[in-house]
């Protein structure tokens, strides 16, 4: 979970984290079997927030364990600066180009980070079971058929924000499952 204070400045004024995330930094059941909790607050930079909106807060925890953020202090590193996620198309930037309804598709990562052209992209039965999958795949036509849908080189992102970098989709988006277009 990812909050933002409302005016887009950081939580604290003056402080460079414009953002938190919720870490659980320990649970443990009681005696009585009563599960507890420990969740800390976690500020985070604004790199580590545009990267948590991409890639998802459970990824940004796994960077976040990569460099000493426990116990939480004052100018710690940011886990996300120089580093070569980020998109070609700041988050702010996005245009409204396809109404998605909050639906979603899984494209390569050098699409939005490179900006590689989708070659084949094709529709499918849901990818995994939220109710937001589309189906619809974004390949580079590069990939081998072991990389499709691997985390590492994919990211399940908006349909629109992929209108964005790949305008030429936005007429097939439409189409019904098994559609395969190149």
């Amino acid at each position: 979970m990812s909050l933002r204070h409302p005016t887009g400045e950081g939580i604290i004024p003056g402080v460079v984290y414009p953002s938190v995330v919720l870490y659980e930094s320990w649970d443990k059941v009681i005696p009585d079997g009563v599960p507890i909790a420990l969740v800390e607050v976690v500020p985070i930079y604004a790199e580590e927030n545009d990267f948590a909106s991409l890639m998802g807060s459970d990824r940004l925890l796994l960077r976040l364990m990569e460099i000493p953020f426990y116990p939480v202090r004052p100018q710690r590193q940011n886990s996300c600066e120089g580093q070569n996620w980020k998109t070609l198309i700041p988050r702010h930037q996005i245009k409204p180009l396809y109404d998605d309804n909050g639906m979603i598709g899984c494209v390569n990562k050098s699409i939005l980070i490179d900006g590689a052209d989708s070659a084949i992209f094709y529709r499918v039965s849901k990818i995994d079971q939220a109710d937001n999958d589309s189906g619809w795949f974004f390949l580079t036509g590069t990939e081998k058929e072991e990389e499709i849908g691997q985390d590492d080189r994919f990211v399940m992102i908006d349909l629109n924000t992929i209108c964005n970098y790949l305008p030429y989709v936005i007429p097939y988006l439409g189409a019904p499952e098994g559609v395969l277009c190149s």
